[in-house]
């Protein structure tokens, strides 16, 4: 991979990863497009995870520091759930898709429009479920028992102009089954075009849970999670430190950390179903050509 890839492929994980579009789907078939093996664009993919994730500490550092210190244990045993659910799921996941890859080729690309397009339809079945009669009226109780991550270390005091359910209708809190569905949904995402950030927030939305505190724990699910593929990855493959590797890791981190606010708002103001089920669509546009690229 030459540096100019490495680059811009940093770049659009950075600017990507916190809109519910899919940065793994997009720099997975910007590389299988440019002619690299499936099964190492998987895992060039994954790896620009880390710069992103590192850029969510860095922004999300008072909630780590909480965490770190068991100031909030509810959070910290929140995550845990939802970190061994990803696991239980993602790692296998992960293996299968390791086998598979490499046999599909660029038809693989076909794989990732198909997973956009689950991610669009799952975004506008949440989007809409959320704006219906029964959610206006008020949200669900959380489940009797179940201890709760408390609003106030999650969300922050701006207005919510998302269109969706008001915040005092909205559940304020994070419970364990919470944790665990979205636990399940982030598992499933280290498939390419399953957006991670989006499947988590409209696993949280069919839930009830209020918009802004969805994206902010959907972001906090994912920092450990990421740092144990990494560590995975490396034992399993080996750490990569090449001049390219880490450009595009920079990279990743800048982009991520300048940009993770902005596209935070842009994402609980906007619907991205529809643009989501576009790409998946143009990512089905290969297909078309595929004789002529075999011939």
């Amino acid at each position: 991979m030459d540096l100019i890839t490495a680059l811009m492929l940093g770049f659009l994980q950075g600017l990507l990863e916190w809109l519910p579009v899919s940065s793994e789907g997009t720099t997975f078939t910007i590389q299988v497009l440019l002619g690299r093996d499936p099964g190492e664009a998987l895992n060039i993919s994954i790896f620009l995870h880390l710069g992103t994730v590192l850029a969510a500490i860095a922004f999300y550092r008072k909630e780590v520091f909480r965490m770190i210190s068991l100031k909030d244990k509810d959070m910290l045993k929140h995550l845990s759930i939802a970190t061994a659910i990803t696991l239980a799921i993602g790692i296998p996941l992960y293996f299968l898709l390791s086998d598979l890859t490499p046999a599909f080729g660029i038809v693989s690309v076909a794989v990732v429009g198909g997973a956009l397009i689950v991610t669009g339809v799952l975004q506008l079945l949440a989007h809409k479920g959320v704006r219906g009669e029964d959610l206006e009226q008020g949200g669900s109780q959380p489940e009797k028992g179940s201890r709760r991550t408390d609003a106030s270390s999650m969300a922050s005091s701006s207005n919510n102009n998302s269109g969706m359910i008001d915040k005092k209708n909205a559940r304020q809190e994070i419970t364990v089954l919470d944790a665990v569905i979205g636990g399940a949904a982030q598992g499933f995402s280290i498939i390419p075009g399953i957006s991670r950030s989006g499947v988590t927030t409209s696993a949280f939305l069919f839930r009830r849970i209020d918009k802004e505190i969805a994206i902010k724990f959907s972001f906090l699910m994912s920092i450990p999670v990421i740092l144990i593929a990494q560590v995975g990855l490396g034992l399993l493959d080996g750490i990569e430190f090449s001049v390219e590797a880490v450009s595009g890791l920079a990279a990743a981190f800048l982009t991520g950390f300048l940009t993770i606010k902005a596209m935070t708002v842009l994402a609980r103001r906007v619907n991205f179903g529809k643009l989501v089920i576009f790409l998946g669509i143009l990512a089905l546009v290969p297909l078309l050509f595929l004789p002529i690229l075999q011939s």
